[in-house]
Formats: structure tokens, C-alpha cells, sequence
């Protein structure tokens, strides 16, 4: 059975692997160890940890297979901790540490560790250069990758990925190019950099060089498509598709400019999920069409849909493009009395935006004054702006918003002073 268990975790068939480990009358080291590795991959820390104490002596491969769970699931000390009991460590041992620092945004503590470790493989670079990049540091990431003295697909895809996403696509090309090899996530990290780049010739040559694209790949190339305002083209490469989710059609609709195309494109969707349901009906709340931003919230809720935080943003923002305040409070309060929503700092901003607009300026302020989150330049933007029809806002009321909150004081006599020059500027 223990040969059973090592081919279902080779090919990644942990659901067999554990439901037979379940069934067998008793256990050897070798299949709780399987199973730990098993559990652990499925961040069943709980489970790892339980088997591993029940092991009457543990070996290294167990002891990585825990500290590698602890490590992808961020518990960082317990890592640690089992780390500084080990008598001895592996290269896997260490790469398992060196990624909880890393997960942990350790970069000084992981960088300080790699160039300790008595060995580094392929995930050890790896590892490193993704905590740069994860940190900003694209220089270092990139230093990093031009040193290694080995480099692998993980790696390349990594940097491609990160280079891509900074904007940098001709050195993420060249890198791209230099490989001897690519599989799916290559080509879709640098397909995806075309699109977003409006390279759509270039996306398109590197789709047509991939022998098996998967649903991602196709869904990468779907939204560069709709990026690049070629919506009809997008909708041919459904039929040809090898799996069309939710996600892809999403992809598009998320494209889609266009009141009417995204109606018609909602209509035929034969299945929707609640990033849908919200798709739509942002675009009608951003051109202030409330009745129609209504209607599909409503209907959202009567197809089984639980409204989410986003779904009140779309209405609040409805209700602001509107100006209709009364509406606007009622779905503001409904959020918690009705649904038991944590009101998020978004929705005051909606709902300032929403009193500006109309010309409450009092009930403005009172928000902002008593709203706990701290006020963004957004907010007192929204009060400088709001009361346009024969109010004047004075100095000395918008520094009455918190003359405590000295970051507040500086930025709020900044906007006023910018908005007089403007004003002698007409």
C-alpha cells in the first residue's frame, strides 16, 4: 500500500492518498510521513502536526513535510521553532525556512539566511527573488536572477511575471525569448504583459505558440482582446474553448465598455457568481442610471445571491451619481441593521460623496467628523466641492473636521489654498 500512497502524491491525487492512508489497518513511518506531506499541502496544519506526534521516531522527511505546512500557511513560529529543534537540515529543510521567512516578510532575516545556507538549489534563488519582487525591489529580484548559476522555469516565470507587471516588457521579453523552454505559465505571464500594454499582435503570436493552452491561457487572451476593445473577436474564441467558467465570462464582461454589449453579455451568461451580479450594475452606477443599478441588485438577491460589500458600493455610488440621498441612507444603514455588515472605509466616502453632491454639507461634515476611519484627501475634497449651489465653505469650518489630526489640519489648509488659486486663476 505504501507504493499505492507514494504514486497518488506523485501525481497529486491527495483526496485517494488520505482516504486510503484511512483505511489501512495500521501505519508505517513511510505512509504517515505520505500522509503529513499530504495534509500539509492541503494546509491541514492541524492534521500534519497530530500525525507527526503520533510517529514513534521522526525522520527528516516527516519533519520537513510539517515544517514546510507550517511554512506555506504562515505559521511562522511554530516553523521556527521546529526548525532550531532539528539535530540536522536538508536543502529542503532550509528552503522550508527560508520561504516562512519570506511568507513572513522577513526580507533582511531570509536574506541573511541564504547567504548562510551550507547549499542552495533551483526554489532556494527562487524564493529569494520572489520575496524581492514581493518587496518592490525589482533591482534586487533581477540582480538576484542574473546570478543564479542555474536557472529553471519557476525562476524565469517568476521574473517575467515581475518585470511585466512594473511595466519593464522588453527586458521581460528578452528573458522570455533567452528560454530554451516554455510551458503554460511563461506564455501566460508574458501574454498577459501584451495585453495589458496593448500589444495585441504580440499576445496574439505568443497564444498561437502555446500547444496546450489551458483556461487561463485562453482567458488571458480573451481579456486582451476586450482590452483592446475587440469585443466581438472575444466572443468568437468561446466556442473553441476547452472549459468556458464563470471566470471567462467575467474576463469579458469586465472588458466590456459598453452599457448595451454588457447587458447583452450578462443576459447570455449561463451561469453567474457574485462578481457578475456586480459587473453590471457598476457600470449603470457610474452613469447614474439608479433605477437600473436597483433593479439588478434586487434581482441578484431573488436568483440566491447574498449581497457583498461591493454590491453596496455599486448602489451607494448609484445613489451618489443620482443624488438621491434618501435611498442612499437607507441602503448605507441597511448594510448593518439588515445584513450585518462591518461598513468599510469605501462607504463613508460613497456616502460623503453622496451628502456633498446634494448640497449637505452639514450632514457631510458630521460624517466625516464621526465616521472611525481617518479622513482621506478624497473626503475633504468631496466637502470643498459638494456644496456648489450658493453655499461657500469656510476655512474655518472645514479645519473644524479634526484640528487634533494634525496630518488633517496641513492637508485640508493645502486643498483650500490649492482651490483659491484655481479660483483667481478663472
Amino acid at each position: 500500500m505504501n507504493s499505492l500512497l507514494d504514486a497518488y502524491a506523485r501525481v497529486g491525487h491527495l483526496d485517494s492518498l488520505l482516504e486510503l492512508f484511512d483505511s489501512m489497518p495500521e501505519w508505517s513511518r513511510s505512509s504517515l510521513t505520505s500522509a503529513i506531506a499530504a495534509h500539509g499541502r492541503r494546509g491541514n496544519v492541524k492534521e500534519c502536526l497530530s500525525l507527526f506526534r503520533d510517529m514513534e521516531e521522526h525522520d527528516l522527511v516527516a519533519a520537513n513535510a510539517v515544517l514546510t505546512a507550517f511554512s506555506r500557511n504562515g505559521d511562522f513560529d511554530s516553523a521556527k521553532a521546529l526548525f532550531d529543534s532539528l539535530p540536522c537540515a536538508s536543502i529542503v529543510t532550509w528552503n522550508a525556512m527560508l520561504c516562512a521567512h519570506v511568507t513572513a516578510g522577513h526580507l533582511e532575516a531570509a536574506t541573511c539566511m541564504f547567504e548562510s545556507m551550507p547549499a542552495r538549489d533551483p526554489v532556494t534563488w527562487t524564493a529569494l527573488i520572489s520575496a524581492f519582487a514581493a518587496a518592490g525591489d525589482l533591482g534586487a529580484a533581477k540582480a538576484l536572477f542574473d546570478s543564479m548559476p542555474q536557472r529553471d522555469l519557476a525562476a524565469c516565470n517568476l521574473i517575467i511575471a515581475a518585470l511585466a507587471q512594473r511595466g519593464f516588457i522588453d527586458a521581460a521579453r528578452r528573458i522570455f525569448d533567452s528560454m530554451p523552454e516554455w510551458d503554460v505559465v511563461s506564455c501566460t505571464a508574458m501574454l498577459a504583459a501584451f495585453a495589458r500594454n496593448g500589444l495585441l499582435e504580440d499576445a496574439r503570436h505568443v497564444f498561437g505558440s502555446i500547444p496546450a493552452a489551458n483556461v487561463v491561457t485562453w482567458t488571458a487572451m480573451l481579456a486582451a482582446y476586450g482590452r483592446n476593445g475587440h469585443l466581438d473577436t472575444a466572443q468568437c474564441l468561446f466556442p473553441p474553448m476547452p472549459d468556458v467558467d464563470v471566470v471567462t465570462w467575467n474576463t469579458v464582461l469586465a472588458h466590456t465598455g459598453d452599457l448595451q454589449d454588457a447587458g447583452r453579455i450578462f443576459a447570455t451568461m449561463p451561469e453567474r457568481d457574485s462578481s457578475s451580479w456586480n459587473a453590471v450594475p457598476v457600470m449603470y452606477a457610474q452613469r447614474g442610471h439608479i433605477e437600473k443599478t436597483l433593479e439588478l441588485y434586487w434581482a441578484m438577491l431573488l436568483h440566491g445571491f447574498q449581497p457583498t460589500g461591493a454590491s453596496f458600493l455599486c448602489v451607494l455610488l448609484g445613489c451618489s451619481h443620482a443624488g438621491d440621498v434618501d435611498r442612499g441612507l437607507s441602503y448605507f444603514r441597511s448594510m448593518r441593521l439588515d445584513h450585518g455588515f462591518d461598513v468599510r472605509k469605501e462607504h463613508f466616502s460613497c456616502m460623503v460623496d453622496l451628502l456633498s453632491r446634494a448640497g449637505h454639507f452639514v450632514e457631510a461634515k458630521e460624517l466625516v467628523q464621526t465616521m472611525p476611519f481617518v479622513p482621506k484627501i478624497q473626503d475633504f475634497t468631496c466637502l470643498i466641492r459638494g456644496p456648489s449651489s450658493g453655499s461657500t465653505v469656510h476655512e474655518s469650518e472645514m479645519i473644524e473636521l479634526d484640528e487634533s489630526n494634525g496630518a488633517a489640519y496641513v492637508l485640508t489648509r493645502e486643498i483650500l489654498q490649492s482651490t483659491r488659486r484655481n479660483l483667481l486663476e478663472l
